[in-house]
This record gives C-alpha cells, sequence and structure tokens, in this order.
C-alpha cells in the first residue's frame, strides 16, 4: 500500500530520471574509457532490471554489452580521443535520420488496451492463448503490430503507454473526451491479414501437434514468456479441437486501492475468426 501510494516519489521519477540521464549520456560516452565501461555496466543492470520487474527478456542485450566490456579495455588509449568523440558524438545525433529507431520512451498511464486471442474448442468453452503459441510472431502479438479492428478503444499504447503529452494527465485517469476513443493502432489493421495469418498459423500448428493434440510454445526464445496460469490451460488444450479464433480487446482503467489494483473495463471489442 505504502508504495502504490507513493510510487511517483519512490520510484517512477528517481528511476526515469537516472535512466534519461544515462542514456543521453550515450552521446559524449566515447570521450572517456571509463565512461563508456560505466555507462554499459549501468545499461547491462538497467535491463536486467526490466526483466526481473516484468519479465522481458534481454539476453541479447545481455550478451552484447558483456562483448564491448570485454573489448572497451583493449583499445588502445590514442584510440579514445576528442576527434573519436566528436565523430561518435555525430553518428548518435545523426543516428533517427539514418537508421531506423526503436521509440522506447512514452508515458506511463492506468488506462490500458489488453488485447489477447481467445480459442474457442467444438463445445463452445473458451481459453486464453498465450502471446508465446506465435513463437516466432510472440512478440509482434504481443505488441499490438497487427492493429485494432474498429471499436471504441483507450487512446493509448501498449501497455498504457502515452507519447502526447495533452493525453497524459486524461490517460492516468481514463478521464478521455467521447472523441479520443479511437486505438492509435487501429490505422495497422487489416483484416484480410490478421485471418489470413491466424488461419495459416493454426495450420501450421496442426501438422505440428503430437498425438495428444498439445503444441509445445514455451522452449522458444521469446522475448516475453507468459505467466504460467496463462500457459497451462492452453497448453492442456487438445488444438485440433480449436473451431475458432476471437481477438478480444479489453479497454481498461486501472486503480490502485487497498494494496491492490483494481480493473474496469470501459470498453469491450471482439473479432471473430472462423476456421
Amino acid at each position: 500500500s505504502f508504495m502504490l501510494n507513493n510510487y511517483d516519489l519512490i520510484l517512477r521519477y528517481p528511476l526515469g530520471i537516472a535512466i534519461w540521464a544515462c542514456q543521453l549520456a550515450a552521446v559524449v560516452a566515447f570521450f572517456s574509457k571509463r565512461l563508456i565501461v560505466s555507462l554499459f555496466i549501468f545499461y547491462t543492470l538497467m535491463h536486467f532490471g526490466i526483466f526481473a520487474l516484468v519479465g522481458a527478456n534481454f539476453a541479447t542485450w545481455f550478451s552484447l554489452n558483456i562483448v564491448i566490456l570485454a573489448v572497451i579495455p583493449l583499445l588502445r588509449n590514442n584510440m579514445i580521443s576528442w576527434r573519436g568523440g566528436m565523430l561518435s558524438m555525430l553518428i548518435v545525433l545523426a543516428a533517427p535520420y539514418i537508421f531506423k529507431i526503436a521509440h522506447l520512451g512514452w508515458y506511463s498511464s492506468l488506462a490500458n488496451n489488453k488485447t489477447y486471442f481467445v480459442a474457442v474448442d467444438d463445445t463452445g468453452r473458451r481459453t486464453r492463448v498465450p502471446g508465446t503459441y506465435f513463437k516466432f510472431y510472440s512478440y509482434p502479438i504481443s505488441h499490438m503490430s497487427f492493429g485494432h479492428p474498429p471499436g471504441k478503444y483507450f487512446p493509448v499504447s501498449t501497455n498504457g503507454g502515452v507519447r502526447q503529452l495533452d493525453l497524459v494527465e486524461k490517460a492516468r485517469t481514463c478521464s478521455f473526451e467521447p472523441g479520443e476513443n479511437k486505438s492509435p493502432h487501429s490505422g495497422r489493421w487489416s483484416e484480410d491479414a490478421v485471418v489470413g495469418f491466424i488461419r495459416g498459423w493454426h495450420h501450421y500448428v496442426l501438422e505440428h501437434v503430437d498425438e495428444n493434440g498439445q503444441f509445445n510454445h514455451e522452449l522458444y526464445y521469446h522475448h516475453w514468456w507468459n505467466n504460467p496460469s496463462v500457459s497451462r490451460p492452453f497448453h492442456d488444450l487438445d488444438k485440433r479441437r480449436i473451431v475458432e479464433y476471437i481477438l478480444r480487446t479489453e479497454s481498461v482503467c486501472l486503480t490502485p486501492a487497498d494494496g491492490k489494483v483494481k480493473r474496469k473495463i470501459v470498453y469491450e471489442n471482439e473479432f471473430r475468426i472462423q476456421l
């Protein structure tokens, strides 16, 4: 209860400032060996902290950081100079205009569009589908890269992220205007593409199930692994009995109260895919 009531003061603001400062320091990192080593140690600890808190797998980042930390001490001192630092600084500053950069900064909110698939078997029973079921495609599935079908949603991104400053306060209290109930991912939506993918994936699964109709999807290098409470019921489902998938989105307002987080569903959308 104390942590929830003082989340901004204890965790959000200090961590946000520290992460922002250390990310910004990358611009001048190559002026000093010590600064490079210090920053990459911080980046490694930061990604490990993210893994510990939310379960996001950053093993690739860990490995790359360790390689860099091993190589930096081997560099000759004259390779870290003001000329190299200036060149590196210019490359970092120009990178967004030359390369495709992942935009990983956002404002957190208590409004969330929770999107997931549900499998319906031949008895009509519904079972939630974990994102890991889609193996290689689990990352875009978990991040709603396929968009949202027409309907009413909160105007927030994955996990309640907001990038427009004018929506920040509204998103923290879920107090949006009537004309703002549109998903920022709606523009990505292609019904034919999503239906074709799900039907094609189900066909692939049926070709790889065992004698019990089960399909092992956890032994894979996922960016996100699902909670066992979600994965276990679906794992036990005979995939040969699935007759329909439903793409379900719950626009949920989260409210911390009495040491717990309460969920209030404001909008519900379901898009059905017959097999």
